[in-house]
């Protein structure tokens, strides 16, 4: 219980400095606060500790009712992707509708665009490849200096 005030105090602490509070109002639909509300992070105990070493656990996060009950597919679903299934399907249903004037972007903007994102995955690949070699450099350095 005092786990769930802190959380709620800190909700209340960053929602009042920041602008929008981003769908966490006083939404007095039951639906809606079940949508938005906030995750409590989980202290193990010994026998939560012995449950979450289970080698089949991560199969347990797949089932139904503990999808329902995930607070990452809720904040996922709502107002995420329901906002962009509500466009996209808009659009689809416009240019269906109105075959004459099709709604589309121009294809430079994309070209553009996915040379640059090209250039910098490229980049920081290479970077965090060169890092994981130098830290395997200096880790066998570390062990050959320790025996």
């Amino acid at each position: 219980e005092t786990a769930r005030m802190h959380q709620l105090n800190l909700n209340n602490t960053t929602s009042q400095s920041m602008a929008i509070r981003y769908c966490r109002g006083g939404e007095s639909n039951r639906m809606l606060r079940w949508l938005r509300e906030i995750s409590i992070d989980a202290n193990f105990d010994f026998r939560r500790w012995r449950k979450h070493q289970s080698s089949w656990r991560n199969l347990a996060l797949w089932t139904p009712t503990n999808l329902r009950r995930s607070d990452n597919v809720r904040r996922l679903l709502f107002p995420d992707l329901t906002m962009m299934l509500g466009v996209s399907t808009s659009v689809c249903l416009y240019n269906s509708v109105y075959p004459e004037s099709i709604l589309q972007l121009p294809l430079e903007c994309f070209t553009v665009t996915s040379v640059a994102l090209g250039l910098l995955v490229t980049f920081k690949t290479q970077t965090s490849y060169a890092r994981f070699i130098e830290a395997r450099n200096l880790w066998g350095l570390t062990v050959n200096e320790s025996k």
